[in-house]
């Protein structure tokens, strides 16, 4: 058992290590600010987060720690030249599971304690009003693993690349602390998609199975806006507060190895996680692996029916967040013409973007298989800030 988690934790570390693109969210490349939207410490699991500092120079990060519904916690770190840390979620985290609650009565979150997301990103101090500044330095990856499963999923971080009007280490936007608007910005973060793709998974096993042999868990994170709106890393609310929604009912969403579509509804909530057959609550008992059709040549009955290549029962899905991120009241010190308002805050209202992953789990015969899939942008919903791809410091 030690010895594949081990492995695990190698083969991450490489990926870290070999992390390089030309384009960020939907690509492995560092920015100012990487998200990761899950992290699962309860019991029998733990989280570590790899955070490596790609550049010359010390970066100074800060890990805000979210729950799914009430909790936050922040932390700073400082990453010297080509640094990496690993950062351990059940050990750092002050009241341990506890401090991050379950939540109850819907199916969107779960009640289990010791779940939630992280957003990090680089300030210029070790203070949560501190300025975020341009360094497009920071990769990282998380590892989740479950000793007493004898499994762990690994997947790579979010990136974001940031743009600061005064350029490379300058700031992006000074955060007032905790909570509230950003108070001044002098640049801007690339925004995550509103509309994300999950290119394809095993459908599960009925929900209902006491010991389902094969399992979907999807995650949707809503981090802050980070486009002269929100500030990363502030307080984004409690329970009561939304950040991701999909409502697609009966529209093309969820679709089967053969492209037999469904609709596909998720009630609001903080932090979306659960199997696919839970979350789902427009078509989830469709795509379930027991009413797939084994129908190799795509042609039957209408409904889910097997992909035509390999007579398994796959099935992919789009979700477009239906939360909106909310007007800035705030006041800028200069206009900035690729914004509305006078002092160039974006005074429009647009769909909140998110990050998610779906864990996969298979066993059969006691073998024990898993997948971690992050979900992909759609392009039409991304930003893209051209001028600091491959930043680096003068």
């Amino acid at each position: 058992m030690r010895q594949r988690v081990a492995l695990v934790m190698a083969l991450t570390w490489i990926a870290v290590m070999l992390a390089s693109g030309a384009g960020a969210n939907t690509e492995l490349v560092p920015g100012t600010r990487v998200v990761f939207p899950f992290f699962d410490f309860s019991t029998g699991n733990s989280t570590f987060l790899l955070l490596n500092n790609t550049g010359g120079g010390t970066a100074t990060v800060q890990l805000a720690v979210y729950g799914q519904g009430n909790g936050k916690q922040d932390f700073f770190l400082s990453l010297t030249q080509n640094d990496v840390d690993q950062f351990d979620m059940g050990v750092q985290i002050a009241g341990g599971s506890s401090a991050f609650p379950g939540v109850a009565g819907t199916t969107s979150q779960t009640n289990v304690a010791g779940r939630g997301w992280v957003d990090a990103f680089v300030v210029a101090a070790a203070s949560t009003g501190s300025a975020i500044v341009q360094r497009n330095v920071l990769a990282g990856s998380a590892i989740i693993v479950n000793l007493p499963g004898d499994f762990a999923f690994a997947y790579p971080g979010a990136a974001s690349q940031c743009q600061s009007d005064s350029g490379f280490g300058g700031t992006v936007v000074t955060r007032l602390a905790e909570s509230g608007f950003a108070g001044v910005w002098s640049g801007r973060c690339e925004q995550y998609p509103s509309t994300v793709f999950l290119p394809g998974y095993l459908a599960e096993d009925l929900e209902s199975d006491l010991a389902p042999l094969r399992t979907a868990f999807l995650v949707l994170a809503g981090p802050a806006d980070a486009n002269k709106k929100e500030a990363p890393g502030q307080n984004l609310g409690g329970l009561g507060d939304s950040l991701v929604s999909i409502q697609m009912g009966g529209q093309p969403a969820q679709f089967d190895g053969c492209g037999v579509s469904n609709g596909v509804t998720i009630a609001q909530a903080h932090l979306m996680n659960g199997r696919i057959t839970t979350v789902n609550t427009t078509s989830g008992t469709a795509f379930r692996r027991t009413n797939f059709v084994s129908d190799p040549t795509c042609v039957g009955p209408v409904g889910p029916r097997t992909d035509e290549l390999s007579n398994s029962p796959i099935a992919s899905m789009k979700l477009r967040n239906d939360i909106d991120t909310p007007i800035s009241s705030a006041t800028g010190p200069v206009p900035n013409p690729n914004f509305t308002g006078p002092n160039g805050f974006d005074l429009t209202a647009r769909k909140r973007g998110m990050v998610g992953i779906v864990l996969g789990t298979a066993f059969d015969g006691g073998l024990k298989l898993g997948d971690t899939v992050r979900l992909w942008g759609q392009g039409g919903t991304q930003t893209y800030l051209t001028c600091c791809f491959g930043d680096v410091a003068p």
